[in-house]
């Protein structure tokens, strides 16, 4: 099995962990109706614009962060920085996750 695709079973792995711990849990704390039925859903609450700015910025922060590990870690493993970077901006943690799986690489220079 190649590198790439052993890292993306291990991205796969990780990522079905964490969807049915989170669905463990949601049903384990019976959270179903403190999130659905929360503030954060209410038309009102949501409607006002500072809130929606206050969306933007945390999504775009987290991208940036996570874009930001990824160039880190592909400077590390000798990845095209660039390219990991940017990966990672637009997967999020996924494409972190999916970058530390992959072995360091000589080919693959900056």
């Amino acid at each position: 099995m190649t590198p790439i695709r052993k890292a993306a079973l291990k991205t796969a792995v990780v990522f079905i962990s964490a969807f049915v711990l989170l669905i463990i849990v949601v049903e384990f704390f019976n959270l179903n109706k403190v999130i659905f039925d929360s503030f954060l859903f209410d038309t009102e609450f949501y409607q006002n614009p500072s809130w929606r700015y206050l969306s933007f910025v945390i999504i775009v922060a987290s991208a940036s962060v996570t874009g930001i590990l990824g160039y880190v870690i592909a400077k590390r493993k000798n990845r095209n920085v660039h390219n990991w970077a940017g990966l990672c901006f637009l997967l999020n943690i996924w494409g972190v996750i999916f970058l530390s799986f992959l072995p360091s690489s000589e080919a693959e220079r900056d």
